[in-house]
């Protein structure tokens, strides 16, 4: 371990991230909610204090390789989380540290779990919670990269500890080109939702605080009753559109944008995503039409508000329009599978990515050929070319890793006194995939994480970090090996 170059990077990212304060501030200064400003001040300063600490360290560093860039992402964010965690507490808006690190971690990670019980909050104090979505939806280093540059390879090696997914490519030759396509991308479609929901009557400050959420699919709103608030057909389809939009590869529009639709038709995660979803969509809509009394029978009624959640839980944006903790078991572990499966890689959206379920059934039935004719020889392929072997071996131990983390977890949260089975699990489960609620009375679609105790919450803010990461960067910060000083 090269330590000098450890310090190198988050002294960047550090000193960077005090700019992400301004933005809140703003809005302090435009609401006049004065008594928020020193908890933002406080946080930026500490930002920016620690940056430049770090940076004073890593004088004469060198190139930042594969280790040196596990242990600054890991650390960036969870850095950046305990540090963004300060406006809560100076402020007194939450009760507890433990709180303010769970409610910022969630909004980094764009998982949308909340503690809040009361929502009668500053603006200010909302628009943060909002804008640590759009930060985390894309990545924070994935920003930096796209504003700062960075020397030879220490870009790539960074974006691709960050990105999700199982593989990471470069859009263009250089990597700040490929961050700054992505964000270009990132907040074009942001801009178009806010003018569609400003546009159809959502008052400006909400168009975009709903923007936000939507595009970190994260789900943060500024009323206890999430979407319910605003009791229009016109937002929830807007909603409905955008975060399936934000679960796609990003990568497919820049492709698309260039003239290579063919690739983009072609794409086996997306055809899969998207066959996978409205078979999920069609089977919750006819159990909800058939078994949920409330929607009458009605199919329109049920697929409205099935479409809805089954998007809002892919995405893993956790939007909420209908308690689906009331729906039957069927549709209830149809919604499971959703929140494991997730998005796209590549997109803002969490899960454990459709690209590696995919993989997944192809290793299975490449496995099942080889048992049927054993000399033969095939290879697991995507959109038609080869995947290497340490490609499927890394997803499939992704799957072996996860699972033991969750089992793990839920057997740590089964201590706290008001977590039944369903909310150990599911509360592991929402936050390993960043989706937002689970299921049960406690942090169901219309519960609260605030019952939970704060070890459970500390718990959680670390699940919440392994999913985000997809489990590595944060697991190996635990190894005594990677603080080997000899490589």
């Amino acid at each position: 371990m090269k330590y000098r170059s450890v310090f190198m990077g988050l002294g960047k990212i550090l000193a960077f991230s005090a700019v992400f304060y301004v933005f809140p501030v703003i809005v302090v200064l435009i609401y006049k909610e004065y008594a928020a400003l020193p908890g933002f001040l406080i946080a930026a300063g500490t930002a920016l204090f620690l940056g430049v600490g770090c940076s004073f360290l890593a004088r004469g560093a060198n190139k930042i390789r594969h280790r040196e860039a596990l242990v600054i992402v890991g650390l960036c964010w969870l850095l950046v989380s305990l540090i963004g965690a300060i406006p809560f507490c100076v402020g007194k808006y939450l009760p507890t540290y433990a709180d303010a690190f769970f409610e910022t971690v969630s909004g980094f990670t764009t998982t949308g779990a909340s503690v809040l019980t009361d929502f009668d909050l500053p603006k200010c104090i909302h628009f943060w919670r909002a804008f640590t979505h759009w930060l985390g939806g894309m990545g924070i280093l994935v920003f930096m990269l796209a504003v700062l540059p960075t020397r030879g390879g220490d870009g790539f090696q960074l974006m691709k500890f960050e990105s999700p997914g199982p593989q990471v490519g470069k859009l263009v030759s250089r990597i700040r080109f490929t961050a700054s396509i992505l964000y270009l991308l990132y907040f074009a479609l942001t801009a178009v939702e806010f003018l569609f929901l400003f546009l159809g009557g959502v008052p400006a400050y909400d168009s975009v605080i709903l923007s936000m959420s939507t595009a970190g699919t994260g789900g943060f709103t500024s009323t206890a009753s999430s979407v319910l608030a605003y009791n229009s057909t016109y937002v929830d389809i807007v909603l409905t559109v955008f975060m399936l939009l934000f679960s796609v590869n990003f990568s497919l529009y820049y492709f698309a944008l260039i003239g290579n639709v063919k690739s983009v038709l072609k794409d086996e995660e997306l055809r899969f995503y998207l066959i996978f979803i409205a078979a999920c969509i069609l089977a919750v809509t006819i159990d909800n039409t058939i078994r949920f009394a409330q929607y009458n029978g009605n199919f329109f009624t049920a697929l409205h508000y099935t479409s809805f959640a089954v998007i809002s839980t892919s995405s893993t944006t956790g939007f909420v329009l209908a308690d689906y903790a009331q729906w039957s078991s069927f549709s209830q572990c149809t919604i499971l599978l959703v929140m494991i499966v997730g998005s796209m890689a590549g997109s803002t959206g969490g899960g454990l990515k459709a690209s590696r379920v995919l993989i997944l059934l192809k290793s299975c039935k490449k496995n099942t050929a080889t048992l049927l004719r054993p000399n033969a020889v095939y290879t697991v392929k995507m959109n038609g070319k080869p995947l290497a072997r340490e490609t499927v071996a890394d997803v499939k131990n992704f799957f072996l890793v996860a699972f033991l983390i969750g089992i793990v977890s839920c057997l740590l949260l089964s201590f706290d006194p008001v977590a039944d089975l369903t909310t150990a699990l599911t509360s592991f489960l929402t936050c390993f995939n960043n989706v937002g609620p689970g299921l049960g009375s406690v942090v169901g679609p219309t519960g609260s994480f605030a019952p939970l105790t704060g070890v459970s919450k500390i718990i959680l803010s670390v699940v919440m970090l392994i999913g985000r990461l997809e489990i590595f960067p944060v697991f190996l910060l635990l190894l005594p090996k990677t603080w080997e000083k000899r490589y």
